[in-house]
C-alpha cells in the first residue's frame, strides 16, 4: 500500500486519474498532514484528524487493522533528531497517543460526503460535565476550546490572580496581537515574518508554540535568568503555591520546549529584561523588532536610542474575546486548535495536581466499544521539575 507524501495530494490524484483499473492492482492512499505547532510528530503521536489518510485507488474498503497507538512506544521513550523530547513535548505526544487509543477511524475516500468520526473526548472539572466533542471534528473541538477557555478564565477571576492571566496565552486560548507602530498584527504572523528579539512575558505567553512552528526569534539570555530565578522562588516548597506560582512553571515548560531547538542566545548586560533588552549590542539589534507585553518595558524601550534601531513591540490580547488560533490558513489554524486543547488538559491536569483552583479533572474518550479513562500525562512534567504532587504535602 504505497502512500503518498503529504504534500503531494495533487500528484497523488493526477497518478490516480492516470490508471486503468487492470492495470493497478495496489491501494493508492494520500497521508495529509496539518503541520503547525505539532510538526516533527507523527501519528499515533499527533491527533489523528490532523493526519487522515485518504484512499485514492481503488474506492473500496482494505480492511484496515486498527490504530497503531496501543503498540507505540510512550511519548516520554520517543526521539526526534536522535534526542529525547523535552517535558511539554513529551507530554503532549503522550496524550496524543493515549487518545488515539481509542480514538480510531478507518480510511476516508473522495466525495464520501462524511467528515471524519473517530470518538467523542469527554470533559468533567470538579465533578461537572464541560463539554464534548468528537476528536475529529474540528467544529466541535473548537466549541470545546472555547469552555476550557472559560473555565480557566473562570479560575483566574477566583484566584485573583493576574499572573495566572497568562496561562490563557500559553496554551493558546488567546489571540496574541502585535502592535507594530503600524497597526496590530497577530503575533505568530509577525515571528515567522520578522526576525525578533522576546523578552521574559513572551514565554508566559507561550512563545514555544510558535518555536515548533519555526518562528525567527531570538531569546536574550536575560529571559534565562529570570526564569530560572522565579521557578527557584516559586519551588521553595516542593509545589507551585500559587498562581504565580503555576505561571512560572508553565513558562520553564515552554523555555525548556525552546531550548531543545537551540535557538539563537543573545548576550544582555546585567540586570532583568526590561532594562537590558535595549542596551543589547546594536549590530544584533540592527533591524530586528523587540517584543514585550510588560506595559513598562514597552514604554522603556520607546524612549530609549537604541529604539532607533529595533523597533519596539508590543504584544497583548483579550481575555474576554473568543480564540480564533491567530488566523493562519485552515490547515495551520486546526492544528493550532487541538495544541491548544491539548494543552489546557494537561494544564488543568497540573494545576489540579498543585491545589490550585481545580479539585479534580476527568477526561475520558467514548466510542461504539463503551467509555475509557484518559489520564493527561503529568508525572513526567512533575519528575522534570521535582514537584510534590496534592496528597504528598508534607
Amino acid at each position: 500500500m504505497p502512500l503518498s507524501s503529504a504534500s503531494r495530494r495533487l500528484a497523488s490524484l493526477l497518478t490516480a486519474a492516470s490508471l486503468r483499473r487492470s492495470e493497478c492492482s495496489n491501494t493508492l492512499v494520500h497521508n495529509d498532514f496539518y503541520f503547525g505547532p505539532w510538526s516533527g510528530l507523527h501519528y499515533p503521536y499527533t491527533p489523528l484528524r490532523l493526519e487522515p489518510i485518504l484512499v485514492i485507488h481503488p474506492l473500496q474498503d482494505p480492511n484496515p487493522r486498527g490504530s497503531s497507538a496501543p503498540r507505540a512506544p510512550r511519548g516520554g521513550e520517543l526521539r526526534l533528531d536522535g534526542r529525547r523530547l523535552p517535558p511539554l513535548r513529551a507530554a503532549m505526544a503522550e496524550l496524543a497517543r493515549s487518545l488515539n487509543e481509542h480514538a480510531w477511524a478507518p480510511l476516508t475516500y473522495p466525495g464520501s460526503g462524511e467528515g471524519m468520526r473517530c470518538g467523542r473526548l469527554k470533559v468533567r472539572v470538579d465533578g461537572v460535565d464541560r463539554g464534548e466533542a468528537d476528536l475529529c471534528s474540528p467544529d466541535q473541538m473548537e466549541v470545546l476550546a472555547q469552555r476550557l477557555s472559560t473555565i480557566l478564565h473562570n479560575y483566574i477571576e477566583t484566584l485573583e490572580g493576574y499572573p495566572l492571566r497568562s496561562v490563557l496565552a500559553w496554551v493558546g486560548l488567546a489571540n496574541l496581537k502585535a502592535d507594530t507602530g503600524e497597526g496590530d498584527e497577530f503575533l505568530a504572523s509577525l515571528v515567522r515574518r520578522q526576525g525578533v528579539i522576546a523578552d521574559t512575558s513572551l514565554v508566559y505567553y507561550g512563545l514555544h508554540r510558535y518555536y515548533w512552528e519555526g518562528a525567527s526569534v531570538d531569546i536574550p539570555d536575560c529571559v534565562l535568568r529570570e526564569v530560572h530565578r522565579r521557578l527557584a522562588e516559586s519551588l521553595k516548597r516542593g509545589r507551585a503555591r500559587d498562581a504565580r506560582g503555576m505561571a512560572d512553571i508553565l513558562a520553564y515548560l515552554g523555555l525548556k520546549d525552546m531550548l531543545w531547538r537551540r535557538p539563537p542566545i543573545v548576550p544582555s548586560p546585567p540586570g532583568d529584561c526590561d532594562t537590558a533588552v535595549p542596551k543589547i549590542d546594536p549590530v544584533i539589534l540592527n533591524d530586528k523588532m523587540v517584543a514585550t507585553a510588560d506595559d513598562g518595558a514597552y514604554r522603556y524601550w520607546k524612549l530609549h536610542p537604541s529604539s532607533r534601531l529595533a523597533r519596539p513591540v508590543k504584544v497583548f490580547f483579550t481575555p474576554e474575546e473568543k480564540p480564533n488560533f491567530e488566523a493562519g490558513d485552515g490547515r495551520v489554524r486546526i492544528s493550532r486548535l487541538y495544541y491548544s486543547v491539548y494543552q489546557a488538559l494537561i494544564v488543568l491536569k497540573l494545576m489540579e495536581s498543585q491545589g490550585i483552583g481545580v479539585d479534580s479533572i476527568d477526561i475520558s474518550v467514548r466510542t461504539g466499544d463503551g467509555e475509557k479513562p484518559v489520564k493527561p500525562p503529568i508525572s513526567m512534567l512533575l519528575g522534570a521539575l521535582n514537584l510534590k504532587e496534592r496528597s504528598q504535602r508534607g
